[in-house]
């Protein structure tokens, strides 16, 4: 290939196209996974933030609305919303903390710890078509690269 032609190539791969963006391939990913995941649920009514509370309270036992909202990128105030649902329908107990009332806590109750166990080979199985024909290689190598684009955006 002449010179000329290489560098016309290249000049066209420094071109923005956003359907080339990490982010834009991110996004899509992300919402076929939701997409598949409440359809898996559809029949216990299942939302995805009830399910992102259900699956990093049954990791972490108990936290703080605050880091609940920050592991569940679930904006506070609706949160708070979904959480007051989930207390009413008895799969999370809130409680404040006796050194600071302004601190609310929230842990899985033995039905939502049921919920989620009986709700989390779903979400394998949608994981796992996710990954068909991934290596594991692949797949740590990815989620290394995503956490470090993540803390390069943190604040």
């Amino acid at each position: 290939m002449s010179r000329q032609r290489a560098t016309a190539a290249g000049e066209r791969r420094k071109v923005y196209r956003f359907r080339n963006s990490t982010f834009y391939w991110c996004g899509h990913l992300q919402d076929d996974f939701n997409r598949l995941l409440l359809r898996a649920m559809h029949p216990d009514r299942l939302t995805l933030s009830r399910w992102r509370c259900l699956a990093v309270l049954a990791e972490e036992r108990e936290l703080t609305l605050g880091e609940l909202a920050r592991q569940t990128v679930i904006n506070k105030a609706a949160l708070t919303h979904v959480i007051d649902q989930m207390e009413r329908d008895l799969l999370v107990a809130r409680r404040s903390d006796p050194l600071d009332r302004r601190v609310i806590t929230v842990k899985l109750t033995p039905a939502g710890r049921k919920l989620f166990e009986r709700l989390l080979p779903k979400a394998q199985q949608v994981q796992q078509r996710a990954l068909r024909g991934v290596c594991e290689q692949d797949h740590l190598l990815v989620m290394t690269v995503l956490q470090k684009m993540s803390a390069n955006l943190a604040d």
